[in-house]
């Protein structure tokens, strides 16, 4: 059933691209996950769409009303209090993310009714026993158990994992309470379409309630007690962080370092393990990659199974590439070599090095540093 779901899920995002419009976008890395008021806020609206699902699930849709009506007005507080980043980037998540959650897990319900008879015997199970659980709302609901912890939403989750039930759920409560519209509405509308505005629509809500309702959000759950919970999570999750780093900083082997501009500059990255962000964003650690590369204007750079670090300035548009490696094979600027026990800079204008886990080429001009424990490539530094 994963895979029929991750098939259906990539399929939309093909429709997407040709029924929708310009789906709103803002990188991900800048969000700001230590803002410990929008978390207890998203937590908050988290909460009240669970009793919005399991509410109708159960029959009392006056409730499952009350409690959608809320999350309308504490989306609307969050989005007005924080920094406009934060309503772009998840505006165009919630479209292109959401919506692809809410038909993956549709087409799961709707296949678990099909007459489906399996023609391999003995490798697999039937996959209309995978179904069962897959009928809506219980799917969205146990989604969102997945990315909700005690009281808090893992900092982990708040950049993108929290979007997914959040924005099916909607699209779900659009669907039980009376809006037929919102497809076209989404499609027409793309760019300017959000969710909690579709919803306030169709419950018919007023500008001027929301703030009672959001404050009667507030004290009916114990908004408060989440702003701790937090603030303790965010709090955790930096001295996590800076372990992490004092760790990485501590592997053994020549430390290399590769600044660059990033203005047109190309990212490509595989990895399974985790990846920690600081700062938003200007900091971040994958503990291991597959492989990662950067390319622009005669520059590339690949690194393979190595931890990495990522430091970028957003405004003035530079970044710092850092791992370590067992050794430097070669570095060869302007066609001489450098020995890389001899410490010192020289200029170039075209470099290539080599080592176990990574490889670069430039055609661009910088500076080579050789320290004593390690390679800095400054392509920043552009000599007269």
């Amino acid at each position: 059933s994963r895979m029929l779901g991750h098939i259906v899920h990539e399929a939309f995002h093909q429709h997407q691209s040709t029924a929708f419009g310009e789906i709103p976008w803002a990188r991900e890395e800048r969000y700001p996950s230590d803002d410990a008021e929008n978390s207890a806020l998203a937590y908050l609206e988290m909460v009240l769409l669970v009793d919005a699902l399991e509410s109708y699930a159960r029959g009392d849709v006056a409730r499952s009303r009350e409690s959608a009506a809320m999350f309308v007005a504490v989306r609307d507080r969050r989005w007005n209090r924080a920094d406009p980043f934060v309503a772009r980037y998840e505006q165009g998540k919630e479209v292109q993310e959401g919506t692809a959650r809410f038909v993956e897990l549709r087409a799961l319900e709707l296949a678990g009714a099909l007459d489906y008879h399996s023609t391999v015997t003995g490798d697999s199970s039937p996959l209309r026993g995978k179904l069962t659980s897959a009928a809506l709302p219980r799917s969205i609901v146990e989604n969102f158990r997945t990315r909700m912890g005690d009281g808090f939403v893992p900092v982990d989750d708040m950049r993108r994992n929290r979007i997914y039930p959040v924005a099916s759920a909607v699209c779900f409560l659009l669907d039980a309470h009376g809006d037929t519209d919102w497809r076209t509405e989404i499609e027409r509308s793309t760019e300017s379409f959000t969710f909690a505005g579709a919803l306030g629509r169709a419950l018919g809500i007023d500008d001027e309630r929301l703030p009672d309702l959001a404050a009667r959000a507030a004290a009916l759950h114990d908004l408060d007690g989440m702003l701790v919970a937090g603030e303790r999570a965010i709090q955790a999750q930096r001295v996590s962080f800076e372990e992490a780093i004092s760790q990485f900083e501590t592997e053994p082997g020549p430390r290399i370092e590769v600044r660059l501009d990033s203005n047109g500059l190309s990212r490509s990255r595989r990895s399974s393990a985790e990846k920690l962000i600081a700062d938003r964003g200007a900091r971040c650690l994958c503990l291991r990659y597959d492989v990662y590369t950067l390319e622009r204007d005669g520059v590339f750079l690949e690194v393979r199974d190595r931890a990495l670090l990522e430091l970028d300035d957003w405004d003035a548009l530079h970044k710092a590439a850092i791992f370590h490696t067992g050794r430097v094979d070669s570095l060869i600027a302007d066609g001489l070599s450098c020995a890389f026990d001899s410490p010192g800079t020289v200029t170039f204008s075209s470099l290539r090095a080599g080592g176990p886990g990574f490889r670069m080429t430039s055609n661009a001009p910088g500076t080579l540093t050789i320290t004593g424990d390690g390679v800095v490539i400054d392509l920043l530094d552009v000599p007269e």
